[in-house]
């Protein structure tokens, strides 16, 4: 710890409310699903009129992003005015599969005789990531405009007063060297 040099968390207090940050997972329809939010409890009893420990609001990263994306919230900041959250933020796309098969005889064996069976869906592969910094208004916890993408995989932040410093991993495509349709310039 540097004093004045605040680091981010997964769990903090402003004196007020609460701030946790984790991730819902969910399997609908067949379909797992694992979502990035935060949650804002109060963490105080105001004389009856509220619960100590009352949940306040939830705030899910869906709301935020395109259905192709993924959010993983990875560390949060408070101060007076704003809560901050950085992750990283994945594209995904659908590669589509197609399995036939024959229904199976009730021992158990293929049945070449029985119905063709056809399974169709969609394997995710995450194509490109990004460092995402959302950063929300604490007077009614919308989003602000200061919310910032940043290339590269996080790899490590520290904020000073009101600046915040983002340090980010990108890796070089030396595998686009020899490739003459790629737009690829090694000293770009």
């Amino acid at each position: 710890q540097v004093d004045g040099v605040d680091e981010m968390d997964n769990v903090l207090t402003d004196g007020k409310f609460i701030y946790i940050m984790s991730r819902e997972d969910t399997y609908i329809d067949g379909q797992y699903n694992s979502e990035g939010k935060i949650q804002i409890v109060l963490a105080y009893t105001q004389e009856d009129q509220v619960d100590n420990l009352g949940l306040e609001r939830t705030i899910y990263f869906s709301e935020f992003l395109d259905e192709n994306t993924d959010f993983n919230p990875l560390g949060l900041y408070v101060d007076d005015e704003r809560l901050i959250v950085v992750g990283n933020v994945w594209t995904k796309s659908c590669v589509p599969y197609s399995y036939v098969y024959y229904e199976k005889s009730e021992d158990g064996s293929t049945n070449p005789d029985g119905e063709v069976i056809t399974e169709e869906g969609c394997y995710y592969q995450y194509e490109s990531y990004q460092t995402q910094v959302f950063v929300f208004d604490k007077s009614d916890y919308s989003i602000t405009p200061d919310s910032y993408t940043f290339s590269g995989y996080f790899a490590g932040t520290r904020k000073i007063g009101d600046s915040l410093y983002i340090i980010t991993n990108e890796g070089i495509p030396y595998y686009l060297l020899d490739n003459e349709e790629a737009d690829f310039n090694l000293d770009d």
